[in-house]
């Protein structure tokens, strides 16, 4: 039984749709072969102690994320893929409205996001990463402590995807 909401649906089918285009049909995914393709560069830099509570940017015009150097691989990838996300599904949301969707903030990825936008994008980034048919492949043979290694995403998103996909 598919437990998505319907208004999430396009996301997920967005995010297969990346991973059939780049063929990606096992993990870990390449978030920076996508973003060259699709003629994004990607910049880590420390921002400065007043904005460290940033996680990411994204210069929709310059088509370049800007990551925050001091976070962990993990929380890089995942704000990465939830860039992406919004620049796929919103294109229009990040032109009209650049200062409220351009700027990743450093939050639990566990928080639900109240806004469309938002629950779009973040579906996306947790579809594109790990998509289910990837999970079905390893999610029986493997536990999490395996499963977010293979991935290459924290354990948290490993747990997520499971309990939104298997768990009733």
């Amino acid at each position: 039984m598919d437990k998505l909401p319907e208004n999430l649906k396009p996301a997920r089918h967005a995010a297969l749709d990346i991973l059939r285009d780049y063929n990606f049909f096992a993990p870990p995914v390449d978030l920076n072969y996508i973003c060259n393709w699709e003629w994004i560069e990607i910049y880590e830099f420390y921002f400065e102690n007043s904005l460290s509570n940033i996680s990411g940017y994204f210069d929709y015009k310059a088509r370049k994320i800007y990551l925050n150097k001091n976070d962990d691989e993990l929380n890089k990838i995942f704000c990465v893929a939830y860039i992406l996300g919004n620049y796929i599904l919103n294109k229009n949301s990040i032109e009209k409205y650049p200062e409220k969707y351009s700027i990743v903030m450093k939050k639990l990825w566990t928080q639900e996001y109240t806004d469309e936008i938002s629950r779009s994008a973040l579906c996306f980034a947790r579809n594109l990463l790990v998509p289910k048919f990837m999970l079905d492949a390893y999610n029986e043979l493997l536990d999490i402590n395996d499963l977010w290694k293979i991935f290459g995403v924290s354990p948290l998103l490993i747990q997520q995807r499971i309990t939104q996909e298997y768990e009733q």
